[in-house]
């Protein structure tokens, strides 16, 4: 056996409720020092199980590493390459290889995409980390044993995985796997993804239009109803909407104040910002603070995104289209009855916010209007969203959960909508879906100007109006 790196569990106590610190044991040298620092400072907000995942994912990287490197002195290439052939290798299992393939006694199974996605998070997490604990031009050398050495890996190059570990790198992978066919000598077998199946699944993956529209016409709490619009006819994910400002919706005539002249379009102005590194705040968009200094300066609080995993007020973020220094992004309303109405339930919104001044507690848009505890007024957990939409779904006498009938199948019937019913090209649908890049921000102003002139020609069936 060549594995060189394993995880033990030492017992603590006194640090914010672990029981155990996972700590890396590298043979003939002992316990790695760097790695116990990074578990350690992370144990403030993350609980024993997500600490052990990342200890687990360093250790396997080290035991890869040993087995998979022969020259000790890569280039930043190599560098790259090499973590995502792990990542390879972590989906596909090493089960099946040879028994004199280098990588065989790692007897690795096969994991799902999202689990190694998670480990490659980690790790460049322990990279960033790592980084951050060094002076100078931001070099970084992980270990003292030259073998296992990761010099010059430089902040930039961290910041690519980071942003990589965000979105869809998969496609990264194979041109990896053809990166080293052309360097690699020695006849290594690289692995060979599974053929997709052809049969078409049998489950309707999102509602129906006429499922969506009795959804939100009975739904009587304006809060989960704004929401069930923005997710179905904004085509966002919930994520994404339990971020939201009470400053994020605003008449569609500033919206030329965010993107320029060729976006006019008086349809509801519902904003998407970055929970943290936006700097619109408070109704005003400038260079001096973020939302994440506002939260801390004003609130005394931290964006959503940075609670610790066991709070139950945690939402993720995941990669989107923003635009210009704002970071913000526009909603490209797919039916003008939805924006009216989704305008309406705001109205109730702001209404019920002026009236109890949450806005001396906190910035939130969509909070618990009928909570009868402390949750009063505070922003409405995702938890609390999905029981919603269980309940909202009884009501109309459907079952939850089967035929795509919950909170994601919103974003399956929104694709849907645009493709079939108002036919609009794929282009325009990945800008409505924030999936693509957009570099300028005159690119910007072009693909909406085009969406919002391909929508004026549209014969749309305006839902919710009399």
């Amino acid at each position: 056996m060549n594995l060189i790196a394993t995880v033990v569990e030492i017992p603590v106590s006194g640090v914010h409720g672990i029981s155990f610190l996972p700590v890396i044991v590298i043979a003939e040298r002992g316990v790695f020092t760097e790695a116990l620092n990074y578990v350690r400072d992370y144990s403030l907000n993350l609980t024993g199980r997500s600490l052990r995942a990342r200890a687990d994912s360093i250790a396997r990287l080290l035991n890869f590493w040993n087995l998979f490197i022969e020259d000790e002195q890569l280039s930043i290439e190599e560098q790259t390459n090499t973590i995502f052939t792990y990542v390879d290798f972590r989906i596909n299992g090493t089960l099946d290889l040879d028994e004199d393939h280098p990588l065989c006694d790692l007897h690795w199974k096969p994991v799902q995409k999202e689990h190694a996605r998670n480990e490659f998070k980690y790790i460049t997490e322990f990279f960033s980390y790592m980084a951050a604990s060094f002076d100078g031009d931001g070099s970084v050398k992980l270990f003292d044993n030259a073998k296992l050495s990761i010099s010059g890996v430089r902040k930039k190059h961290l910041e690519t995985y980071t942003q990589m570990a965000r979105k869809d790198f998969f496609a990264h992978l194979g041109k990896s796997r053809r990166f080293w066919a052309e360097i690699r000598e020695d006849g290594f077998a690289l692995p060979q993804w599974a053929r997709p199946a052809t049969t078409k699944a049998v489950f309707r993956p999102f509602p129906t239009e006429d499922e969506v529209t009795a959804l939100i016409l009975s739904e009587p709490n304006v809060t989960f109803k704004a929401i069930w619009i923005a997710l179905a006819f904004g085509s966002h994910r919930i994520s994404e909407v339990l971020h939201a400002w009470q400053c994020d919706v605003l008449p569609g005539s500033e919206r030329a104040n965010f993107f320029g002249p060729t976006t006019a379009n008086e349809q509801a102005l519902f904003l998407l910002a970055h929970p943290s590194e936006s700097t619109y705040t408070n109704g005003t968009a400038t260079r001096s603070i973020t939302r994440e200094q506002y939260l801390k300066v004003h609130y005394n609080r931290i964006p959503r995104t940075m609670l610790a995993d066991r709070d139950k007020n945690k939402i993720g973020w995941k990669a989107k289209t923003l635009i210009g220094v704002a970071k913000v992004t526009d909603t490209f309303w797919l039916n003008p009855g939805a924006a009216l109405l989704f305008e309406d339930c705001i109205a109730e919104i702001q209404k019920f916010h002026l009236h109890n001044r949450t806005s001396r507690r906190h910035p939130y848009l969509f909070v618990n209007t009928g909570a009868r505890d402390e949750n009063f007024g505070e922003p409405v957990k995702y938890n609390r969203i999905a029981k919603a939409l269980s309940a909202a779904y009884r009501r109309i006498g459907l079952e939850p959960g089967t035929n795509g009938r919950n909170l994601h199948g919103f974003r399956h019937f929104a694709k849907w909508y645009a493709s079939d019913v108002l036919g609009l090209p794929p282009q325009q649908i990945q800008m409505i879906r924030g999936d693509v890049s957009i570099h300028s921000q005159d690119e910007y102003g072009r693909n909406v100007q085009q969406f919002h002139q391909t929508m004026s020609q549209k014969r749309q069936n305006p839902l919710f109006q009399d």
